[in-house]
C-alpha cells in the first residue's frame, strides 16, 4: 500500500456533475508528501461492483468513495482524514452522517443521528445536523451515508448479496465492524460536504433489506415485512413522462396548468420536481413579460431544459462554497450574467439549491 496516496473513486453516470464533483476536489490541501487520484468508474451494475473496481485499481492507503453528487466543503478534508486514521489505527471506516441504535427492520434511510451536512432535495437546500460531541474528533456509529465513505484498510464490497444501489454502504460499515473496526463520524463545525442528492429511487429497497436481514442477523434481529408501496411512485413516473411530451413538444402553458394539480411536497421523483422548478420559472417570466433573455429562448427539449437548470444551479452552488477564491466566483458571475438569463430564472433556481440565498445574492448583485 502506498501510505502517502489518497484515492478518491467516484461511480458516475452523469458527466456534468462528476466535472463538478473533480472541481471541488482539485480545490483540496493536499498534504505535504502526499499525492491526490482520481478513479472514474463509469460503468458498473451495483455500487459493490464499482467500489471493487476502483479499490483494485490503486494502491493507495486512503480510499475515498463517494457519490458524484457530493462536493467536498473541507479544504483540510484529506489532512483531518489522515489526522483521525493516523491517531486511531483501529479506526476503518469514515463518514461525515451516520447512526447509531439502528432500526431492528433495516428500514435505515431515514435513521441517521451522528453527524453534520448539507444537502439539496430539489425542494431546498438545508444543513442536517445530528448529535455531535465538539471535544472529541471522532464519534463511533453502527454505520454511516453513503454520500462519502473514506477508509484506511480494504475490504472488499459485498457484490455477493445483491444489494443494487441500496445498503451498499450498511453492508460495507457492518463488514468492517465484523472484523473489529471502529466505524464512525469526524466532529464537523460546519459541514465538511454539500450533497447535491434529491430523493433516492427506493423501488428496489425492500429486496435489498430482506437480504441484509438474511446476511446479517447479529445486527438486524426483526424477521422481513414488506414496507414499501410504491403506487404512487409509479404515478409519479408517468405523470413525468407525460409532462415530458408536453416540454418537448413546447406545450408549456399546458404542462404548467397541469403541475398545478400536484402537492408538490409530497413529490419525490426528482424528475417531476424539477420539471415542476423549471416550469415556474416559465410562468413567473411570463407574468413579469420576460420576453428577452429568459430561460428558454434557446432550448427546446426537456435535456436542454435540465441540462440548462443544472449548469445554473451548479454554478450558484460555487459561488456559495467557500472552497473558491473572489476571482473564480467573479468568472461566475459573468458566465450567469452573459448567459441570456433572467434575474427571476436565476432567483427561481437559487430558491431551490441554495441554503444561504442572502450571501449569493450579495455576490450576484452587490
Amino acid at each position: 500500500m502506498n501510505e502517502h496516496e489518497v484515492a478518491f473513486i467516484i461511480a458516475t453516470n452523469h458527466a456534468l456533475y462528476y466535472d463538478e464533483c473533480v472541481k471541488y476536489i482539485s480545490k483540496l490541501t493536499v498534504p505535504e508528501g502526499y499525492q491526490v487520484d482520481i478513479i472514474c468508474i463509469s460503468e458498473a451494475n451495483n455500487m459493490a461492483e464499482a467500489y471493487n473496481l476502483g479499490m483494485e485499481s490503486s494502491d493507495a492507503k486512503y480510499k475515498v468513495y463517494m457519490h458524484q453528487d457530493v462536493f467536498i466543503l473541507n479544504q483540510n478534508f484529506i489532512g483531518d482524514l489522515i489526522g483521525i486514521f493516523s491517531t486511531d489505527t483501529n479506526v476503518g471506516l469514515l463518514g461525515v452522517i451516520g447512526g447509531v441504535a439502528l432500526p431492528q427492520n433495516a428500514i435505515i434511510w431515514n435513521a441517521w443521528n451522528i453527524g453534520h451536512t448539507y444537502v439539496c432535495n430539489f425542494k431546498c437546500a438545508f444543513p442536517i445536523e445530528e448529535y455531535q460531541d465538539k471535544n472529541s474528533s471522532f464519534l463511533p456509529a453502527e454505520a454511516v451515508d453513503g454520500m462519502l465513505m473514506a477508509t484506511q484498510y480494504d475490504i472488499r464490497w459485498r457484490e455477493d448479496l445483491n444489494l443494487g444501489w441500496d445498503f451498499y454502504d450498511v453492508s460495507q460499515s457492518l463488514e468492517f465492524r465484523r472484523r473489529g473496526y471502529k466505524v464512525g463520524i469526524p466532529y464537523q463545525e460546519t459541514p465538511w460536504c454539500f450533497h447535491d442528492c434529491g430523493f433516492s429511487n427506493l423501488t428496489n429497497y425492500d429486496n435489498s433489506r430482506r437480504n441484509m436481514l438474511k446476511e446479517y442477523p447479529e445486527f438486524f434481529s426483526a424477521p422481513y415485512v414488506p414496507y414499501y408501496d410504491f403506487k404512487i411512485w409509479d404515478m409519479n413516473v408517468e405523470l413525468f413522462q407525460y409532462l415530458k411530451k408536453l416540454l418537448n413538444n413546447g406545450e408549456l402553458f399546458t404542462a404548467f396548468e397541469l403541475i398545478q394539480e400536484i402537492s408538490i411536497d409530497a413529490v419525490q421523483n426528482n424528475n417531476l420536481i424539477n420539471a415542476y422548478n423549471i416550469l415556474h420559472i416559465y410562468f413567473n417570466e411570463k407574468t413579469n413579460s420576460i420576453s428577452t433573455d429568459n430561460f428558454f429562448n434557446d432550448i427546446h427539449t426537456w435535456e436542454q431544459m435540465i441540462l440548462k437548470y443544472n449548469e445554473i444551479k451548479l454554478l450558484l452552488m460555487r459561488l456559495e462554497a467557500d472552497i473558491f477564491d473572489e476571482e473564480e466566483k467573479k468568472e461566475y458571475v459573468s458566465i450567469l450574467k452573459n448567459s441570456n438569463l433572467s434575474r427571476i430564472a436565476i432567483q427561481e433556481v437559487m430558491k431551490h439549491s441554495i441554503y444561504d440565498s442572502e450571501k449569493v445574492e450579495q455576490i450576484l448583485y452587490q
